[in-house]
């Protein structure tokens, strides 16, 4: 059947699955047949396109920072830090011989 860890408990409605494929069929006033949603859920493969999705990895991400305790929190911030001072050396030693051939 439909994965409720994909659905209804992370907030993603029928409104935001239009984008999915899914072409729900509707069956008398009972609503959607639930083993025909199950079985184009998993032939459509939207477990897997939710996966890759941007605003799946943005909620794995924001869960994965707020499992961070201060000792992570801080190797995250020195990572970082050390990571954006080989950058800006990266980019003045590449103006600075832009600048000396006189393109900049």
């Amino acid at each position: 059947g439909i994965n409720a860890e994909y659905m209804g408990s992370s907030g993603i409605n029928a409104e935001y699955m239009g984008s999915s494929g899914i072409n729900a069929e509707y069956m008398g006033s009972s609503g959607i047949n639930a083993e025909y949603m199950g079985k184009a859920w998993e032939d459509e493969k939207v477990t897997e396109k939710w996966a890759e999705s941007g605003w799946s990895k943005r909620m794995v991400m924001k869960a994965r920072r707020q499992g961070l305790n201060d000792l992570d929190r801080f190797k995250l911030m020195k990572a970082k830090s050390a990571r954006n001072k080989i950058l800006a050396k990266a980019v003045a030693i590449k103006k600075n011989k832009m600048s000396k051939a006189g393109k900049l």
